[in-house]
């Protein structure tokens, strides 16, 4: 049987339908209630209606503040305001302090003021970052760029505290694993890229003890991309697992590529990496924020940067993946109209493509397939073939994925790449 090359690509929506929860405990704060919660994996689209991930937003002064000022949006109850659009918002005004559009002087004064009085363990009540020293306008500590600084760091927090901790619910069926083994037994070989933070697929197929590991931009994707039985998972966005230090040689340290023998459990290979950030240095998750404009890896001045280009090297990678590839299956991505570099990347792949068949899609969402099918408008008619199913779970439990994997043998595999560059 000849073998196949399947591209794998996981949305936010495959962990909530993925038989994962998380274990969300926020920071203490005064006298409310610190009580742990397990949660479905709130989604990206509709992350702050989500109450438990509303309350936790609510003890950051400064996310709290910023929703409220910029969105309007009281916090006496949830809201179906988007992380993607909550951060961008703060990016976009963070950079426009410096460019003297509006300065947000009195609501960094009024935030600096109200922090002093909700301190916790998530916020550094010393200042102790260089960049945030006190200021002659600013006796409380903290300089003009400190409300947005904050925001910026205390989300980093936030995503920790609600997407570092994922559990496999008791009797549940774990969907990551079902859908590898199900490809493995078809004889398929595959890459997989994840938007995702969590390491709910990691945590799958260690569990199900098979090999995978990461790539890194010190390998050559072309030498290493569908090896047979050792798949890569590219990260767009990087991983709470990961780690990114300042003032270090190496400032980012992946995971270990995980092997079947490694006997240890989940919770010692797989532990999120939590926010610390102090004078002579920071230690966080080498992530990216999913923000509109991806400046970690839209900005040439940043080409030297290591987190950049680790993560340009999991975008590099995936690209040709996609283009390699004799089939793609997306899974709880919903292509939203803001994500220009998810739809530039499928717009090159079928570029760049020489074949002239169409290339099949499976595309599962949580939606209609009727409605899901609008997302992939933006790619030229002729270079897709889409067939959409609602829901991961339907997915593994119907005839969808059988035909379609048959549809994909009957025909002609091979490098399908007209350039390289």
């Amino acid at each position: 049987m000849t073998r196949r090359r399947i591209a794998v690509v996981y949305g936010s929506g495959s962990s909530f339908d993925s038989g994962y929860d998380v274990e969300v405990t926020p920071p203490q704060q005064g006298n409310k209630p610190r009580v742990a919660h397990l949660i479905s994996p709130p989604c990206d689209h509709n992350f702050f209606s989500n109450e438990v991930a509303w309350d936790a937003a609510s003890r950051y002064p400064s996310i709290e503040l910023f929703i409220q000022k910029y969105f309007q949006v009281s916090f006496e109850q949830p809201c179906d305001l988007g992380l993607e659009e909550v951060w961008s918002a703060v990016d976009l005004n963070h950079k426009h302090i410096r460019l003297e559009t509006y300065r947000w002087e009195g609501e960094t004064s009024l935030y600096l003021r109200e922090r002093i009085n909700r301190l916790h363990e998530d916020i550094d009540p010393q200042d102790t970052n260089p960049a945030l020293r006190h200021s002659a306008n600013n006796p409380i500590g903290g300089n003009e760029f400190k409300f947005f600084g904050d925001c910026g760091r205390h989300l980093r927090h936030l995503i920790y505290r609600i997407y570092g901790k994922p559990k496999l619910r008791d009797g549940a069926k774990d969907n990551f694993a079902e859908l590898h083994k199900y490809l493995i037994n078809q004889e398929c070989d595959i890459e997989y890229v994840t938007f995702n933070y969590d390491s709910c697929l990691e945590r799958s197929l260690k569990r199900s003890n098979y090999d995978f590991g990461y790539l890194s931009d010190l390998e050559t994707p072309s030498a290493g991309l569908f090896r047979r039985d050792f798949p890569h998972i590219l990260k767009m966005h990087g991983s709470l697992t990961w780690k990114h230090r300042w003032s270090a040689v190496q400032p980012i340290e992946l995971s270990q590529t995980f092997q079947p023998w490694d006997q240890r459990g989940d919770d010692l290979n797989f532990l999120a990496v939590k926010p610390d950030y102090t004078v002579v240095g920071y230690l966080q998750p080498a992530v990216i924020p999913p923000t509109w404009l991806k400046q970690d890896i839209n900005d040439d001045a940043r080409a030297e940067n290591r987190l950049s280009q680790l993560i340009l090297h999991q975008w590099r990678s995936a690209l040709l993946a996609f283009q390699l590839a004799d089939g793609i299956i997306v899974v709880g991505y919903s292509f939203p109209l803001t994500d220009f570099h998810a739809q530039r990347l499928f717009r090159l792949a079928a570029m760049l493509r020489d074949d002239a068949t169409h290339l099949p899609l499976l595309y599962c969402t949580g939606e209609e397939p009727e409605k899901a099918g609008t997302h992939l408008s933006f790619v030229p008619d002729g270079k897709l073939k889409v067939e959409a199913v609602q829901g991961f779970s339907h997915l593994l439990e119907g005839t969808a994925l059988e035909d379609w994997i048959t549809q994909i043998r009957s025909k002609p595999t091979g490098a399908r790449i007209s350039a390289i560059h």
